[in-house]
């Protein structure tokens, strides 16, 4: 047990709260670790046990203190340890200021002692470690989680939170300044690593157990004799709030206390008391009996005692005063902001009925409305259904469509009710608030607006299907005139087929008889044109053997050269055949042209026959 002023912290309740993992700030309001009046009873079972022990302990310097003491109230009544009762202590620790003194300086005593005289061993320590180091993760990751919601990656969080963390110190709200500094680091322009690290989690570790050795060391500097788990259930205690840990070691410090040796915690208070006036009547019977001739020196030392006293008592005022003051404050506020909370139960409790029963009853004619409404929709989609079934191509639109109106009916429902049920929050919360009203009848009238819109899309269904169905009537209609159409088309078409059919086999028995006609004409002819043929062959024949005849004669006639006229032809043109020039004639023309004078053809060869006699 710690004690802390008025109260005290109980240790074994914290063992247990360590071994079960449990954060002791999380159990404030469930199991109180802090008491007044369970340590005193705690310690009196522990004195009835420990009697022998502390009746055989030596007071050696509580001696002095009652002797000053005596000196500084002399209508203090002494009487012997042996004959001490628990009502006789109360009655003289109300009536004497001396021994009410001395046990203000025990406790003081023991307040301070009872720190160091805790056994804090290694697994609590380390549990209480583990405590802290979770709360820095989650205050950590909370300057995070802010970070991101300005947009940045989790990396670049991250990395800034690493590079930036160093800054946790005596702040009052540590997430929220970690994330300043961060966003500050990240708005400088500074190039930040935004690539995911795969051992981040290791560094993140690593900084808060850099923190957590820096605050310890801070409180250790205040406080050398502080240990590390005494150090950590401070700033458990302070919810990590380094500057209000350092305000309560130094605290703990300066408290007012007269003698600095250690006492055993389990004494009683009211044993005490009764070693208190045994020693005191010890001290007088030494005084009257030894120690009459070094009263000058005890004078000097008492006065010496007496105005340390009196500076301490006055330390002990200002405290107390100040106290005192911060709990009025306190009390204060409280109780005004009590009366503020009743007033407004009582208005909530006034106004609050009257709103759910209207409320209630709006919500029963908006729900049978909606009833209604989705009834009458499904049956006109039933209907729909029923007269629809012929066009596959039209019957997937309206189920579509149809489909569309449900879900936007559904989410009218939700929306309609999630309104609804934001509308009963806000009016418990803040009724008084005209701006609230005016956003909430914003919200109904848009709500209304989507109803309307739903109910006109309904309307403009009905309307679609009508006219699908009279499209449907047209095109039946249509079909039955189209189908006419047909049928006359193939009566029509059969007809024609049949005449056609008739006429194809007239012209085939008249191309029957023809065909026999030309073929008899094609073997005459035929006969004629070999007739022919064989008079062509003859007459060429005549004509040949004439043609020679006179060929032969016009050669003997005409043997003179047709460009000199003088001498006789000799030179023979092939492949015209043609003899015309002589011998100097054709030397002329063959370096004029290549051509022959007769017939005009390509001269190519040249040949002069000779003929023997």
């Amino acid at each position: 047990m710690i004690n802390f002023g008025m109260y005290y912290i109980d240790y074994e309740a914290l063992g247990i709260l360590i071994s079960q993992n449990i954060n002791p700030m999380d159990v404030k309001g469930k199991k109180p670790l802090i008491s007044s009046s369970t340590h005193q009873e705690k310690q009196k079972k522990k004195n009835k046990k420990n009697k022998r022990q502390v009746q055989e302990y030596p007071p050696d310097n509580n001696v002095q203190d009652c002797s000053s003491l005596i000196t500084q109230h002399p209508n203090c009544q002494l009487f012997s340890a042996e004959v001490v009762d628990a009502h006789d202590l109360e009655h003289h620790l109300r009536n004497c200021d001396a021994c009410l003194d001395l046990l203000n300086k025990i406790e003081k005593e023991q307040s301070l002692d009872d720190i160091q005289d805790y056994p804090w061993t290694r697994s609590k320590t380390e549990q209480l470690k583990d405590l802290v180091l979770s709360h820095l993760h989650q205050i950590y990751q909370s300057a995070i989680e802010k970070i991101t919601s300005y947009g940045y990656t989790i990396a670049v969080a991250n990395n800034a939170v690493l590079v930036t963390g160093k800054s946790y110190q005596s702040l009052n709200d540590p997430s929220s300044t970690v994330a300043d500094y961060a966003l500050q680091y990240l708005a400088s322009g500074v190039e930040v690593d935004t690539s995911e690290k795969e051992n981040i989690a290791e560094d993140l570790r690593n900084l808060e157990k850099k923190a957590l050795d820096y605050m310890v060391g801070v409180l250790k500097k205040k406080k050398p004799l502080l240990c590390t788990g005494e150090a950590m259930w401070f700033l458990l205690i302070c919810d990590l709030n380094l500057s209000n840990a350092c305000s309560m070691v130094f605290s703990a410090i300066n408290y007012p206390h007269t003698s600095q040796s250690k006492l055993d915690p389990s004494i009683n208070l009211h044993l005490n008391l009764a070693n208190a006036s045994s020693s005191k009547h010890m001290v007088k019977a030494a005084c009257t009996k030894q120690f009459v001739n070094e009263r000058k020196e005890r004078k000097d030392q008492l006065q010496f005692v007496k105005q340390e006293l009196q500076t301490e008592e006055e330390d002990l005022k200002k405290w107390a005063c100040q106290k005192i003051m911060w709990v009025t404050r306190k009390l204060n506020e409280h109780q005004t902001e009590l009366e503020s909370l009743k007033l407004k139960s009582k208005e909530v409790e006034t106004h609050g009925k009257e709103e759910k029963e209207h409320l209630e009853e709006w919500e029963e004619n908006k729900i049978s409305k909606l009833e209604e409404a989705t009834s009458m929709c499904y049956a006109h989609i039933e209907w729909a259904r029923s007269h629809i079934c012929e066009l596959e191509i039209e019957r997937a639109r309206l189920k579509q469509e149809l489909d569309i109106i449900k879900k936007q009916s559904e989410e009218a429902k939700k929306v309609h009710l999630e309104t609804f049920q934001m509308e009963l929050d806000i009016a418990q919360k803040s009724f008084s608030c005209k701006n609230t009203k005016e956003f909430l009848g914003k919200a109904l009238e848009e709500e209304k607006c989507k109803f309307s819109l739903i109910e006109q899309q309904i309307v403009n269904a009905k309307n679609r299907q009508s006219q699908l169905e009279d499209k449907l009537k047209n095109e039946k209609n249509s079909k039955e005139d189209v189908l006419l159409k047909v049928y006359n088309r193939r009566k029509e078409k059969e007809e024609l087929e049949t005449a056609a059919k008739l006429n194809e086999n007239a012209l085939k028995l008249q191309a029957s008889s023809n065909k026999q006609k030309y073929d008899e004409n094609v073997i005459r002819l035929k006969g004629q044109i070999q007739n022919m043929k064989l008079m062509i062959n003859h007459r060429r024949r005549t004509h040949c053997v004439h043609c020679l005849d006179l060929q032969n004669n016009n050669e003997e006639i005409n043997r003179e050269c047709v460009m000199c006229l003088s001498e006789e032809k000799s030179i023979l043109f092939l492949p015209c055949s043609h003899q015309v020039l002589c011998l100097k004639c054709n030397e002329q023309h063959e370096k004029q042209s290549t051509e022959c004078p007769v017939c005009r053809s390509c001269i190519r060869r040249r040949i002069y026959p000779r003929f023997n006699s």
